[in-house]
This record gives C-alpha cells, sequence and structure tokens, in this order.
C-alpha cells in the first residue's frame, strides 16, 4: 500500500536519533557528537509509526532510541534516545518531506538543561546517521 510505503520511508528517515553521548569538559555542555542508528523494530497503526533503535557511537553500543512519528496536517516527530549518561528527548514538527532536524525539548544526566537539535540522515533501509549538535 502507497501510504504505508511512504509512511515507512518517511519514519525510517525521519527516525533513529542519537548514540552514547561524549561527556564535556566540567561545567561545559555535552559535546557534539553523530551516532549510527540500527532500526530493529517499526510498526505502523492508522497515522501513526513507531521505531525501535539500538544505538552505537565509535562503533561501539551506546543506548537505544524509541521515536514516534504522527502524520496529519504535519508530520510530529517525537522520540526518547537512553544512553549509560543520561537521555535526550525530542518534540518537533518537520518542515516538509525534506526536513530532517528536530529540536532538543530536554534531558536528564549528562543532557540536563541540554538544548541543539538532532539532524537525521538515512544511510540504508535500516539505518540512519544522527548528528547532535548542542548550543
Amino acid at each position: 500500500m502507497k501510504r504505508t510505503r511512504t509512511t515507512a520511508a518517511l519514519a525510517a528517515t525521519a527516525l533513529a536519533v542519537i548514540g552514547g553521548g561524549q561527556a564535556a569538559a566540567a561545567g561545559e555542555g555535552p559535546a557534539d557528537f553523530k551516532a549510527i542508528a540500527k532500526i530493529v523494530h517499526a510498526s505502523t497503526k492508522g497515522d501513526t509509526a513507531i521505531f525501535k533503535e539500538k544505538l552505537k557511537v565509535g562503533g561501539k553500543k551506546a543506548g537505544k532510541a524509541k521515536i514516534k512519528l504522527v502524520f496529519g496536517d504535519h508530520v510530529i516527530l517525537s522520540g526518547t534516545w537512553r544512553f549509560r549518561d543520561g537521555t535526550i528527548k525530542v518534540k518537533d514538527e518537520l518542515e516538509g518531506k525534506h526536513d530532517k532536524t528536530v529540536a532538543i525539548k530536554r534531558g536528564t544526566g549528562a543532557y540536563k538543561g541540554a538544548e541543539g537539535t538532532v539532524t537525521i540522515r538515512k544511510v540504508s533501509e535500516k539505518r540512519n546517521r544522527e548528528t547532535f549538535d548542542f548550543k
């Protein structure tokens, strides 16, 4: 079904976010980093797609993520990335089919008070590269 394929493609592109954080010097925010996300589960129901991912940074296990996309007049992406040193949460509206950047809303642990964006780039059908840019 075309809508299911479109939903899965957009979700796979939009989804996978993050990888194990890298601590910055004391008193500074987290350091920017890139992660590879492997989609290990994807499901769709109605206008919603949910993805679960395993994350690697520098080739090493870094954590996991759960991403939810809701399709309507606009696409809303929300997700949580869990790492050993804390979590990162995002929720943002995607601005068209080429937009792959979402705002970081909050974090815990090493990411408490973090601000910035996550940019998602599709690498293959089951993998994404996420870039975390902190302010």
